[in-house]
């Protein structure tokens, strides 16, 4: 469950987790619809037809009691997963490459474009996916009982 929640964070999905069963459901951030969001801020015949499409979606979070919601996690944050890959590398000129970008305009951009193109694609990968299930355990942690 941890594993797949993190990887949903990778792709921008939100995950609502059920306190009581555990079951999850992924949706992408920009089509949740809260019960009621909607009603209350929009008045008859303002929502275009997409939106109103929306109105009538129904997540199975709508129907449960408890439940989590576990975002994806902020750009500082994944700023700061990618300075601490980088911190742990042999002292290398990849390692420098890496630091640089980071340190450039448009960190994300210059260290994906490093990152992707070299062999340590996928250490970079199992890191990243690594931190983000320690984020996801640590939040199931405080809200689930033990």
């Amino acid at each position: 469950m941890i594993h797949g929640i993190a990887d949903g964070l990778t792709a921008g999905l939100v995950s609502f987790v059920n306190t009581d069963t555990l079951e999850v459901e992924e949706i992408f951030k920009d089509i949740i619809v809260y019960p009621g969001d909607i009603d209350e801020e929009f008045e008859e015949g303002e929502l275009d037809d997409e939106f109103n499409e929306w109105k009538t979606m129904e997540f199975k979070f709508h129907k449960w009691e408890n439940y989590i919601e576990i975002h994806p996690i902020e750009s500082f944050e994944s700023f700061k997963i990618m300075e601490g890959f980088v911190y742990n590398l042999p002292e290398s000129h990849l390692k420098n490459q890496l630091a640089n970008a980071l340190n450039r305009k448009k960190p994300f951009a210059n260290f994906n474009h490093i990152i992707h193109n070299c062999e340590l694609k996928q250490d970079w990968l199992d890191y990243q996916i690594a931190q983000l299930e320690n984020h996801v355990y640590d939040l199931l942690r405080e809200y689930l009982p033990d």
